[in-house]
């Protein structure tokens, strides 16, 4: 493993163990909070309410796993490790957040290709 993969290595542990974390925050101090939901009927334009009800719609709607497959194919096409650590970050949150059939393919294709980023791989050209 050379200098590069390490650093990529690092570097995609690092985000995801930050994604999960702030996903679970949003889990539950957000989502799973016993009488938030009969708070925020009452109170909606609060912030914590707001913050809520965006969580629960990006899960609901597959937003999550759709962002991070998104994210990974224009990693893939780019071949830019920066947007591999965004899409590992997105697919970990989606992994927390409810959806976790789209983004553990997600976060796996990230992690190929934020490794096929560190190492430089050319793929063939089309023929």
């Amino acid at each position: 493993m050379d200098r590069y993969q390490r650093i990529a290595l690092t570097l995609g542990v690092c985000v995801t163990v930050a994604s999960v974390a702030a996903a679970y925050w949003a889990r539950y101090a957000l989502v799973e909070v016993d009488g938030l939901e009969a708070y925020c009927a009452q109170a909606a334009r609060e912030f914590r309410c707001t913050l809520r009800m965006a969580v629960i719609a990006a899960f609901q709607q597959h937003r999550l796993g759709g962002a991070a497959i998104l994210l990974t194919a224009l990693a893939f096409w780019t071949r830019r490790g920066s947007l591999a650590l965004l899409a590992l970050a997105v697919a970990g949150t989606g992994l927390v957040l409810y959806d976790a059939d789209v983004s553990a393919v997600a976060w796996i294709a990230a992690a190929l290709t934020l490794q096929r980023a560190a190492t430089g791989q050319q793929t063939p050209a089309p023929v």
